[in-house]
């Protein structure tokens, strides 16, 4: 069965719908009142420097980790793990095997901490000082996501809310 258009006094419905729309715009006073913009100017260079204020707290707080040693379960998911020892030899075993040798403390599936593990491990064998580097790191890259985030949660507000909440973040 064939739809014939929809009419509507013989006028088809579209006719009359551009009609309307004709209508309340000439309907609309002709001067139209801008509307204000109520976000904040873009401030790049505020943004960098509290950029630069989060990286730098988020650093100097967990930097005294880097003189520590192998901690808690740190022996069994690196130390003694033979896959992370293997270094970059063992990522495809990684993928088949438990976080912690021998399951000690129940089975867990963790690869892609231990890939880290093993990419450290091979950069400086036993050297725990490479394992805290890379947890700074991978913590100051948070902290600026966190950052980020809080800019978009709080877009209306000035950008020290962000670093704000950033570096509350950072030193909690």
């Amino acid at each position: 069965m064939l739809m014939a258009p929809i009419w509507q006094n013989d006028v088809p419905l579209s006719t009359n719908l551009t009609t309307m729309a004709k209508r309340k715009q000439a309907a609309q006073p002709a001067v139209s009142v801008p509307q204000a913009d109520t976000a904040l100017p873009a401030q790049p260079s505020n943004n960098r420097i509290w950029l630069g204020i989060v990286a730098a707290a988020a650093a100097i707080l967990y930097l005294n980790t880097l003189g520590h040693g192998f901690v808690l379960d740190d022996d069994l998911a690196i130390k003694l793990h033979p896959h992370v020892v293997n270094g970059l030899g063992g990522w495809a075993d990684i993928l088949f095997s438990p976080y912690r040798v021998d399951n000690f403390g129940g089975a867990l599936y963790r690869p892609v901490s231990l890939m880290q593990f093993a990419l450290e491990w091979q950069l400086a064998p036993e050297t725990p000082a490479i394992h805290h580097f890379f947890q700074v790191v991978w913590y100051i890259v948070l902290c600026v996501g966190v950052f980020k985030l809080a800019q978009q949660w709080f877009e209306h507000w000035p950008v020290w809310v962000a670093g704000a909440v950033a570096l509350f973040f950072a030193a909690h």
